[in-house]
């Protein structure tokens, strides 16, 4: 398996990667300084997990006119930093530039930090608090878990498809009849509508409603839809609901025009139901981390 090292966002400075990874690991988080000239030093990163005011505060504590300390390193300090970036100009004796480039410039001015991957507690896949000692042992755990539910993803997609193609089909069919004069939509009872729909074969999507046994005591919101959907059922068991998606279109989209859109809809969606089946949850998966790398710009 492909070690998982830390990554950060935006960050621009490096990340020291231990010379043997076993096990977790502590990695080094450096900050960015370079040297400008003979007594100015900029600072353009602050390592992970330091902050701009805390560290203006320690430049404060090391600078001239801090009375709290005998021998101040720096004179002054500039900054320029804006709510994306930090720029600190950090300006010193020549002689102290000297000594920090002996010592090292990132260690002298606190620009480390170190992130440990070992001893982290969190859920497993069951629910259970549990320690991982590696990043990789976190992948492990839940790697399968996730392919289960691509699978289940996949099926859910193709069902919703389907259904969207098989409610396009009817359209089509619907504005056909109309068009040819077989349905009859105007001056008549809706009820004999919903029949005669029935009886042609287009297919219902009934809106979603309550049974009996679903409604519990002081569910008034399940009791009234109950109650409306009683209203508007046929003496053939036909609910109002069942052809909403069909009657709903206005006369005025009744058209070959709307038939040809409806096609070409139908066209597309029958193509992304080809693609959805030579599909597998790998491919899925792989997909979406190849989206996601592009949206973070790795």
């Amino acid at each position: 398996m492909e070690p998982m090292d830390p990554w950060y966002k935006g960050f621009r400075g490096h990340i020291e990667k231990p010379s043997a990874k076993e096990g977790g690991v502590s990695y080094t988080i450096c900050g960015v300084i370079e040297e400008v000239n003979e007594t100015t030093l900029r600072i353009t990163e602050l390592p992970i997990r330091k902050w701009t005011q805390d560290y203006k505060e320690f430049l404060e504590s090391i600078m001239t006119g801090n009375d709290k300390i005998k021998d101040p390193f720096i004179k002054d300090y500039r900054e320029h930093n804006d709510e994306n970036t930090v720029h600190f100009e950090v300006i010193l004796f020549e002689e102290n530039l000297i000594l920090a480039k002996q010592e090292g410039l990132l260690k002298k001015f606190k620009l480390t930090t170190t992130i440990s991957t070992s001893n982290m507690h969190l859920f497993d896949s069951e629910g259970v608090i549990k320690k991982f000692d590696t990043p990789e042992q976190i992948l492990d755990e839940f790697f399968h878990i996730r392919l289960e539910f691509y699978e289940e993803r996949k099926k859910v997609l193709q069902d919703n498809l389907e259904m969207e193609l098989l409610k396009l089909d009817n359209k089509v069919r619907f504005i056909l009849g109309v068009l040819e004069g077989k349905i009859i939509v105007s001056d008549r009872k809706r009820a004999d509508l919903f029949v005669e729909l029935k009886e042609k074969g287009f297919t219902p999507f009934p809106q979603k409603t309550k049974t009996v046994q679903g409604v519990v005591a002081g569910a008034t919101d399940d009791v009234e839809e109950l109650k409306e959907n009683s209203e508007t059922v046929t003496s053939k068991g036909v609910h109002a609901s069942d052809y909403e998606y069909l009657l709903s279109m206005a006369i005025g989209t009744l058209t070959l025009e709307k038939v040809q859109e409806l096609c070409a809809d139908r066209d597309k969606l029958n193509e992304e139901v080809d693609d959805l089946k030579k599909a597998t949850p790998k491919s899925m998966w792989t997909k979406d981390l190849d989206a996601l790398e592009r949206e973070l710009d790795v």
